[in-house]
């Protein structure tokens, strides 16, 4: 039976590692301080991408932003093997998990193995992407704008169960509820009400969600309604101004929604 200690370890970006040749490294939370992408390589092969924005390496007043449990995603070091950061200069990865030191003629434990064989082809990483209107424009009311537009490639599978994390700006940055919704479509089909008549069309931007700093929002879980998409299948989100009145924006400002979700992808 392995010993284990306890992993909480900063690794930064630009250097190579290497596990030692009687241990092996279990990385169940991670977290980043690098507010680009960060990607975590081991024996050479990607399998994690995060961004602070979705997971920062430590818990900051009520922000959505904290270590993220990689759930069934974990990442297996094992014994003797480099792994790597690629990312920006001076920023780094905190890996939280197990150290499991083995004896003499011991070997990682079949369910590492055999995660360590599928990280590179299932892995955690997010999507990104921003949409509205820039200086001296409008926003007509009941217009939507694009925010995200992703087809999945082919021989991919992508999953989308987890928290989506929402950035209001500009003019719309403080706005109460009933003004700026997100609404998803799957190959241009909504995922809401057809009628603005009857009901608001999309997700408040300031429903119910318990995370809010500055303009900084943690709009819901995806575990609600996670999304699953087949190559060819495409995920949009638009925003919409649900306010009534048109929402304009003078030299200067804009009024935009960026939104960062997780996205737990597979290669077939």
């Amino acid at each position: 039976m392995p010993k284990t200690y306890v992993l909480d370890k900063f690794f930064k970006v630009g250097t190579l590692y290497r596990s030692e040749p009687d241990k092996y490294y279990v990385v169940e939370s991670v977290g980043t301080t690098d507010t680009a992408k960060i990607t975590l390589k081991v024996a050479g092969a990607p399998c994690l991408s995060l961004i602070r924005r979705l997971a920062r390496d430590v818990l900051y007043e009520l922000a959505p932003e904290r270590p993220v449990d990689l759930e069934d995603l974990f990442i297996v070091i094992p014994r003797d093997k480099p792994f790597e950061l690629e990312g920006t200069s001076g920023k780094g990865l905190r890996a939280i998990g197990r150290i499991l030191e083995l004896a003499p003629g011991e070997v990682e434990a079949t369910r590492d193995l055999a995660r360590f064989s599928e990280q590179a082809k299932r892995f955690l990483t997010y999507q990104h992407s921003i949409g509205g209107i820039g200086a001296s424009a409008t926003w007509a009311a009941g217009a939507a704008y694009n925010v995200l537009n992703y087809t999945c490639p082919a021989g991919e599978k992508h999953k989308f169960n987890r928290f989506m994390v929402l950035t209001r700006t500009g003019v719309i940055a403080s706005k109460e509820s009933g003004n700026v919704s997100v609404r998803f479509k799957i190959n241009d089909a909504p995922l809401d009400v057809i009628d603005s008549a009857k009901a608001p069309l999309g997700i408040d931007t300031c429903r119910g969600h318990p995370y809010v700093v500055g303009s900084i929002i943690r709009a819901f879980s995806m575990e609600e309604m996670p999304i699953s998409l087949n190559p060819g299948v495409n995920l949009k989100i638009d925003a919409v101004n649900i306010s009534g009145a048109d929402i304009t924006t003078g030299a200067g400002e804009e009024a935009k929604v960026e939104v960062w979700l997780w996205d737990e992808t597979e290669y077939l």
